[in-house]
């Protein structure tokens, strides 16, 4: 009887292990922007299994623990697998390699995405978020930020993408990297998800209500938009969709302006970096209102 049932397990493990595979794609930044909205669109789709933990920080927490473990959250049937993780644009490997590398390692057929958002827009969205949680002193802005540049927070460093992003790029082919502009990904989320869909090789056409709300990530923190989506849905159920619409963008206002002296600080500091987006990697940033014009 009890070797029956070491032989059952022996199987159930086997039929697991063979349904475990590497992530088919990774979203992996950039911070503070919308990784739980795409988080819960890509979620949505019949075609693509996420890990039920958006991000699992396999790479930069848990390695130890082998692929093995990893790839057992990527078990399923689906079409396609992947894990949200902005981390993984931004931290490094033990040994100090940058992600990237392992993630090669992993597998080189891997699909990466990665979401840019105005740095200056960023790097306030980020402060406003740590300043909320209490991990930052409060203090004017511009002196703030500037003890954010001193400590070289990630506050700060995040809104550098370059570098980043080359990380990525001299590694992985054009066809297996996706770069998303934060902002187009704001004004026109369908025809945003419908080029990130293609891009994966899942149903273009798929929609989902997520999709037909106002976002905006500055107060859209962490886990409360699955709480708005639900009131969201709900409503909309019950036949009140301009009392939806109206919730949800009230929701999302932005409560915060900030001073020009801040503005033009954080203008100054990311205005190169910008530069080698446009001119090194022929990026279209014209929603990026901050660099519409030459900083002085």
């Amino acid at each position: 009887m009890r070797f029956g049932l070491d032989s059952q397990r022996k199987r159930l493990r086997a039929i697991i292990l063979l349904m475990s595979r590497p992530p088919d794609f990774l979203a992996v930044g950039g911070s503070r922007c919308a990784s739980t909205y795409i988080f819960r669109v890509l979620e949505s789709h019949p075609d693509i299994f996420m890990a039920k933990t958006k991000s699992l920080h396999f790479f930069n927490d848990h390695y130890d623990l082998g692929y093995d473990w990893y790839f057992n959250h990527f078990n399923s049937s689906s079409k396609i697998a992947g894990e949200v993780n902005p981390s993984y644009l931004y931290l490094k490997m033990a040994d100090g390699r940058p992600i990237a590398e392992e993630v090669h390692k992993m597998s080189k057929d891997t699909k990466i995405i990665i979401v840019i958002r105005d740095p200056v827009d960023r790097t306030i969205s980020h402060y406003l978020k740590q300043e909320g949680q209490n991990k930052i002193k409060r203090q004017d802005l511009l002196s703030g930020l500037m003890e954010s540049q001193r400590r070289k927070s990630r506050i700060i460093t995040d809104s550098f993408y370059y570098n980043k992003i080359m990380n990525y790029k001299k590694l992985f082919s054009e066809r297996s990297l996706k770069i998303v502009i934060f902002e187009r990904l704001v004004n026109k989320p369908e025809a945003t998800f419908s080029e990130i869909f293609d891009f994966l090789g899942v149903d273009t056409k798929f929609r989902t209500s997520l999709m037909s709300l106002k976002l905006n990530s500055s107060r859209m923190i962490g886990n409360r938009i699955r709480v708005y989506d639900l009131i969201y849905r709900s409503l909309y159920r019950l036949g009140f969709s301009g009392l939806a619409k109206k919730f949800w963008e009230k929701q999302s206002k932005e409560p915060f302006v900030v001073d020009s002296q801040s503005s033009k600080f954080l203008k100054k500091l990311y205005s190169k970096d910008v530069s080698s987006l446009r001119l090194k990697l022929g990026f279209d940033l014209a929603e990026w209102k901050n660099f519409s014009q030459k900083i002085a």
